[in-house]
């Protein structure tokens, strides 16, 4: 089993910490730990607001939890483009979401698991530009 991972991001006093892809919020005078995600999923990149009352993270649920949503450059053979992929958390019933030839990641789930949220440079007027797509998930 690889070791836990540790990371932190830290402001006014308190810190995001993500072990194992959990979150949680570390005070950096007593180094007490509180959890503050706890789910099969990813929860990490996490952050604190520069006066320390708030955290944001990344999450990656799939609204229904036998399904996996992530990004992958395995359909192209340079490496250079990425697309989004749904598959079963056993391995099996690989589908590919994404058929440009674009960067396509960072996919994540409205709240109520209707919407699929990610980042692409599609249409973009230079290579590294990024825009934001929301598309509904139809089940």
């Amino acid at each position: 089993m690889a070791p836990a991972r540790r990371r932190a991001a830290a402001s006014g006093g308190r810190a995001a910490i993500y072990r194992s892809y959990e979150i949680f919020a570390a005070d950096l005078a007593s180094g007490a730990l509180t959890r503050l995600t706890d789910n099969d999923g990813y929860d990490a990149e996490g952050a604190v607001s520069p006066d320390g009352k708030r955290i944001v993270f990344t999450s990656l649920m799939h609204p229904d939890p036998r399904k996996i949503v992530f990004s992958s450059n395995l359909h192209d053979p340079s490496g250079r483009s990425f697309a989004l992929y749904l598959i079963d958390r056993d391995g099996g019933g690989l589908e590919r979401l994404t058929w440009t030839e674009s960067f396509a990641s960072f996919p994540m789930f409205s709240r109520d698991g209707s919407q699929l949220v990610f980042c692409s440079n599609r249409g973009a007027a230079a290579p590294r530009d990024l825009d934001v797509f929301i598309c509904d998930w139809v089940a």
